[in-house]
């Protein structure tokens, strides 16, 4: 018994990590793919940030930042808050 419960706590771990990277990738993606030019698109890559928290940060800080927010970003801020 004890095993089995071990081994679902590491699936669900696991599954959480999947998640989280997902997320990172679809929200850099976003990041690369709303850049205008060449310029901003090398910028955008050279700046991505490394990890989920200083991903979320940016993500929020430009929310905050932009009265005219990207509204797919706006739907994602829930999101993000709970994170």
């Amino acid at each position: 018994m004890l095993g089995s419960a071990d081994q679902s706590h590491t699936t669900q771990d696991w599954d959480l990590l999947i998640i989280d990277r997902f997320l990172w990738v679809a929200f850099q993606l976003d990041s690369i793919c709303s850049q205008e030019t060449d310029e901003s698109i090398i910028n955008t890559l050279q700046s991505l940030p490394k990890g989920f928290p200083e991903t979320f940060d940016r993500i929020l800080r430009t929310l905050e930042q932009s009265k005219a927010a990207d509204p797919r970003l706006r739907k994602k801020r829930p999101l993000l808050s709970a994170h």
